[in-house]
């Protein structure tokens, strides 16, 4: 990976915080390294209460603003890399941190 090593792990500790704070009790949160020839990509997936807006009562934790991941994507965007969040098959949420491969 060509890139502040600061700058990466802040990314990657909020997508982490942000999977562990909105899963369920009993749910499970994954981490892959995809390797493709032009760039990598860091995946967490959660099976928790999804991107879009739920009931208060939804999950025991509290629910976040979403300026953490504003903050993450301006950081990620200066940085060259790529954040993006989209919806799982699993109703949760996955976090995918895309970096030009290393040469």
């Amino acid at each position: 990976v060509n890139t502040d090593l600061k700058v990466l792990q802040t990314i990657l500790r909020n997508l982490l915080s942000n999977a562990i704070k909105f899963s369920y009790a009993a749910g499970s949160i994954q981490l892959a390294l995809v390797n493709n020839h032009d760039k990598t990509e860091f995946h967490i997936e959660d099976n928790g209460i999804g991107l879009s807006p739920m009931p208060d009562n939804s999950t025991e934790k509290p629910k976040g603003s979403g300026v953490g991941l504003k903050i993450c994507r301006e950081i990620a965007d200066r940085a060259g890399l790529q954040l993006s969040l989209t919806s799982s098959s699993s109703g949760g949420a996955i976090g995918t941190l895309a970096f030009p491969a290393a040469r």
